[in-house]
This record gives C-alpha cells, structure tokens and sequence, in this order.
C-alpha cells in the first residue's frame, strides 16, 4: 500500500510591479553628423588655425573634439588625425623664451647695448621685458635700455635729493631702512658721480655713501610715553 507524504507549505502572494523612482535624469546629446560633413568642419577649423602666429590650448581642444566624433575606421579619422598633430607641434615648436632664461638669449644674440648695460642693468631690463617672445624681445629690450640710459644720465646730473629718491625707486635701488635710502639722496648731490656710467655703478656709488653714513644718523628711535616724567608748573 502507497503512503504519501504531506509537506506543509505556503500559499505565494501575487507579484506587484515595481516602478523606479528617478529624482533627476539628465541626458545630452550630440547631433549625428557623417563623416564627410565632420571632415569639411575640421578642414576649416585647420586652415584658419594654421596660419596663426599663436594657437590657445582651447582652439586645440575645438580641434580635438572634432576628431573625436569620427570613426577611428574611416578615412576620414585618419586624415584629420595626421592634420590635428601637425597642429599641435606646430603650436609646441612656437619658440617662447622662459623667463629664467631671457638673460642668457639676449646675450646669446650678441645684443651689445644689453651685455654692457652691466649685471643690474641686465636684471632691471629682464624684469620689465612684457613679452618673452622671439619676436619683439629684441626691439622692447632696445626700448627699456634706452629708458635706463636715460635715467641714470639724469640721476648722475641731479642736484635735487628729492629727485634723487624718484630716480633711485625707478631703478630698483632701495633699503630696508628708509633713512638709510634719504641719507643716501641727500649725499648724493655732493658726489662725483662723473665715472657713472651704467646701473651697476650707480649701486656700487650708493653702496659705498651708505657706508660711511653714521649709525646715529640712521638709528630708528622710540619714545614710550607711558615712562616719560612730566612736570607742571607751580
């Protein structure tokens, strides 16, 4: 005879649909262009770019999406790709001096005017220059060296200490202490100054007056008044 045996089970619940909450969907998207039409944008974009003296990163990077949208199995890709990096090395071989280095150009240049303007002379000049590029350096060096000549021609001539002090700031020679700086302007006009010839000389001058300046002449004194002892009249 046939036993059966009886599991207790459990009756399942109908299932429900679960719908997603989504808070925020953003979606972009890119305008189908084929290949050609990518092509001739690209073209155009490069004809006008190659030509210029100076070519931004954000240009580049215009570039570069461009190429981006095209199949790497097309023809083509492979054209603008080859175009695009002769774009970007042209764009890297763009000859810009670095500023730690613009001394050393100059002089590799044999600019004359500039390798006798003297060590100070040659920073004062450096540190003004606005644009390091090849192309202008030379004619804006010329410039700042005839502003130089200029003032120290004056500054040598000068029988004023207050305009002593203008020049001296104009041409970057200063002291931490500023009475040191006056003492300076104010024995300056009683100097023979007829061997000045460049800046370098002008520091070296201002170097040895400042040397022979008394220590009481420059001593920064102060006064608390809180200790004076004050008397009245009777």
């Amino acid at each position: 005879m046939n036993s059966i045996k009886y599991i207790e089970g459990t009756v399942a619940e109908p299932w429900g649909q679960i719908s997603p909450i989504i808070k925020e969907l953003n979606i972009t998207s890119t305008s189908y262009m084929s290949p050609g039409v990518l092509y001739q944008s690209f073209l155009g974009r490069y004809d006008s770019l190659i030509e210029k003296e100076e070519i931004s990163n954000e240009e580049i990077e215009e570039v570069r999406q461009i190429v981006k949208r095209l199949p790497e199995d097309t023809e083509e890709y492979g054209m603008c790709l080859f175009q695009f990096r002769k774009l970007k090395r042209k764009n890297r071989e763009k000859p810009v001096i670095k500023e730690e280095s613009t001394e050393d150009y100059l002089i590799s240049q044999k600019h004359e005017r500039f390798i006798n303007a003297g060590a100070k002379g040659r920073k004062w000049v450096t540190n003004r220059l606005s644009d390091k590029n090849n192309d202008s350096i030379m004619e804006e060096t010329s410039s700042l060296l005839n502003s130089l000549k200029d003032m120290v021609t004056e500054l040598r001539f000068q029988d004023k200490p207050n305009h002593v002090l203008v020049l001296l700031e104009k041409l970057d020679v200063r002291f931490e202490n500023e009475k040191v700086t006056k003492q300076v302007a104010a024995r300056w006009v009683s100097e023979d100054t007829s061997n000045i010839g460049n800046l370098t000389q002008v520091h070296q001058m201002v170097n040895s007056i400042a040397e022979e300046i008394p220590p009481e002449d420059v001593i920064e004194t102060t006064i608390d008044e809180n200790k004076l002892n004050y008397s009245t009249k009777s």
